[in-house]
């Protein structure tokens, strides 16, 4: 097996891989928390391909910079409504 396999993005296990004809099919999965992406269900014989499923995972949103226009427009726009109020809206 060329890739190792990352935990279980929502429990932190080790997942399990299964490729058997008694199956039909390979697949990695999380025997703690039951998770099974659909990705990760392959044909026998390319269980690569599911754990490089498997080990994909979603990019972090990007921090807003102070050059994002739309986060320096909400933050002008929460500090004179802050202004207008009085002060601290309990948020």
């Amino acid at each position: 097996m060329a890739d190792e396999l990352k935990p279980c993005p929502f429990c932190g296990e080790q997942p399990r891989t299964i490729d058997d004809d008694s199956y039909g099919a390979c697949m990695v999965f999380c025997i703690k928390c039951d998770y099974t992406p659909d990705q990760c269900f392959k044909k026998v014989g390319e269980l690569d391909q599911a754990i490089a499923a498997w080990n994909t995972r979603a990019a972090p949103p990007p921090e807003p910079s102070e050059a994002d226009p739309l986060a320096r427009m909400t933050d002008e726009y929460v500090e004179n409504l802050d202004r207008a109020t009085g002060g601290d809206d309990g948020r």
